[in-house]
């Protein structure tokens, strides 16, 4: 999961584009990307759920690069709950079905069922393999097309539904653009000293 922070050249102004040493505006547009950066971190770990701190833990600042024409920086996280807090599911995926015939084996109480040949609905022989192989691969079709719906409702309702750092980095936006926004004025205060 990455968020990312561009600055284009062309976003300057043109006086400052043929005035100014190269060097000069390159340094101040890294430093520029990275205090933007800095706050879009903070933003991410201040609004990560408090479930669990690894999730809040695991974001850091993606290293400022020159791109044609600008630079980029941003955050990002590898946690394997990130994705699923943003988009309220995982990505779309196969899972193997062996640990899944595990799973349904091991759920004594749960009722499978199955279709016999004429199409009528009959509890499953979880003793068959056969019968395990088909139900543990119908499941994991399921998530493949829909992806695990993860974490529960109730998780997603109390850290206020998906999308939860794009709406924090849109309520941050002003903070993050005023850190960007001091570019100018400091290549300015540069290039008086």
């Amino acid at each position: 999961m990455a968020f990312v922070l561009t600055l284009k050249f062309p976003e300057l102004p043109r006086t400052l584009l043929g005035n100014v040493p190269r060097q000069i505006i390159s340094s101040e547009a890294r430093k520029g990307i990275a205090r933007g950066s800095g706050v879009m971190l903070k933003t991410a770990r201040r609004f990560s759920p408090k479930v669990t701190k690894s999730l809040s833990r695991s974001w850091e600042r993606r290293k400022v690069r020159r791109i044609r024409g600008g630079w980029e920086g941003g955050v990002g996280s590898d946690h394997h709950a990130a994705f699923q807090f943003e988009k309220g599911r995982t990505r779309k995926h196969r899972p193997p079905s062996d640990p899944i015939s595990t799973w349904i084996r091991r759920k004594s109480g749960v009722a499978f069922f199955t279709f016999d040949r004429k199409g009528d609905k009959v509890p499953a022989n979880l003793g068959n393999d056969r019968t395990v192989g088909r139900i543990a691969f119908s499941i994991a079709r399921k998530i493949e097309n829909r992806g695990n719906h993860l974490p529960s409702p109730q998780a997603l309702a109390a850290v206020g539904g998906k999308n939860l750092w794009e709406r924090s980095f849109k309520r941050d936006r002003r903070k993050i653009e005023a850190e960007v926004n001091k570019i100018i004025p400091n290549i300015i205060r540069r290039l008086e000293a």
